[in-house]
């Protein structure tokens, strides 16, 4: 289950340094989503998708690894993949950033610098491919903006430095020699507090689905740095990306670098990985509602909306307890099962005194183990060695629009 307000809403372990325990909106691509990596009418970000079709995109856009700290600096080194002679058309993007926490409106600091890999159509019965070096920002509008050409098995070092308020963007072609530098102003005084390493399948934000994504050759990042150092590999947090039937995620991290390579969730971890996307998007709504209700909004309005969300956690439960769960979770299922029954108790409590919210609410939940709920739930995905899952900021925010009360 998400944990009890937007900034707290997703599940993820603190990262970096020892004093980063500030939880996100997201898993680590949270603001992420809200890039544009494409042409004009696509933008990035995993899809959002109700229940019923989860697992098309059942992990999220986004395969490879996020640290949590004060970033500074971003770095790595990256061989530009080719896409396979019998791919279709499809849009990629390999990248690193740096971004900060996403608030109330789905939107945070946020800077990214990478190469993007393309099949489009070019005529009738052919496809042609373009590779290229690009960055973006916020205040970019998330859109790309093009550095230079690129070729397939070119080494390209991308760099993000911050210095007085200001990232200098950097791709350097080692291969070919073609370079870029530009220096643009950070989106905000608010901390940059998370770096990424990540191959993304982009999202048509019109559709809010993901685009096709083209056969490619071997995705590889190496000499990982943040902050002039080479991230361990227990201060990483992964993620994998749904790609139509199959899932892609990073190697371990071995001195700074990792693949991008399909990975074999099991039927066990891909039933649990439904049940929590299935609830974890109620709670999202539940969330959004929950941070803005206040005195003068309607008490009929915050019982539909706990009520919505105490029907979700009724579901989670049923699954839970249905399931014939390995030896290695049993116990673990069985905490999860009993916390979830309590945070339905609490919201059903809401529901049934929706005007007592202001003075006795916040309390009630307080009262309750949402964030032991978020914690068991990571201890689950690590027994079954299931990613924390990213399902995009900017799509989380449709579904809010489209499902919240």
């Amino acid at each position: 289950m998400a944990s009890r307000t937007l900034r707290h809403m997703r599940e993820l372990l603190p990262r970096g340094s020892a004093s980063s325990g500030r939880r996100r909106a997201t898993a680590f691509v949270g603001a992420l989503a809200l890039t544009a990596m494409l042409i004009a009418g696509c933008g990035s970000g995993s899809q959002i998708v109700t229940p019923s079709i989860s697992g098309q995109s059942l992990f999220g856009a986004f395969a490879g690894y996020g640290w949590n700290g004060d970033v500074r600096q971003v770095s790595a080194v990256t061989v530009v993949p080719r896409i396979a002679s019998s791919s279709p058309d499809g849009i990629a993007a390999t990248w690193i950033g740096a971004e900060g926490v996403v608030n109330q409106s789905f939107s945070a600091p946020f800077v990214q610098v990478g190469i993007n890999e393309w099949r489009m159509p070019a005529g009738s019965f052919e496809s042609q491919d373009s590779y290229f070096a690009f960055w973006s920002s916020k205040a970019a509008g998330f859109h790309p903006r093009r550095m230079f050409g690129v070729k397939p098995g070119d080494a390209v070092r991308l760099s993000l430095t911050l210095r007085s308020g200001r990232w200098t963007i950097y791709a350097l072609d080692e291969t070919s020699g073609k370079r870029a530098r530009l220096s643009v102003a950070a989106d905000s005084p608010a901390p940059y507090d998370q770096a990424i390493w990540t191959q993304e399948d982009p999202t048509n934000s019109t559709t809010s689905r993901q685009v096709s994504y083209p056969t490619l050759s071997g995705v590889r990042f190496s000499q990982m740095q943040v902050d002039g150092l080479t991230p361990s590999a227990r201060a990483l947090q992964l993620t994998w990306m749904s790609e139509g039937l199959n899932t892609l995620g990073p190697t371990s991290a071995r001195a700074g670098s990792f693949d991008v390579t399909q990975v074999h969730p099991s039927a066990e971890g891909l039933h649990y990985e439904r049940m929590v996307v299935t609830e974890d998007l109620a709670a999202t709504v539940f969330d959004s509602g929950f941070e803005t209700w206040s005195s003068k909004t309607p008490a009929r309005r915050i019982k539909a909306g706990s009520l919505r969300f105490a029907r979700a956690l009724e579901q989670q439960m049923t699954g839970l307890r249905r399931y014939h769960w390995s030896a290695n979770v049993r116990a673990l299922i069985a905490r999860m099962t009993e916390i979830t029954r309590k945070t339905r108790q609490a919201v059903l409590w809401l529901a049934a005194h929706p005007s007592a919210y202001l003075t006795q609410a916040q309390n009630a939940f307080g009262r309750e183990p949402i964030d032991q709920l978020r914690h068991v739930s990571l201890l689950i995905k690590a027994r079954l060695h299931i990613a924390v899952s990213d399902l995009g900021v900017a799509a989380l925010a449709d579904y809010v629009h489209a499902e919240g009360s």
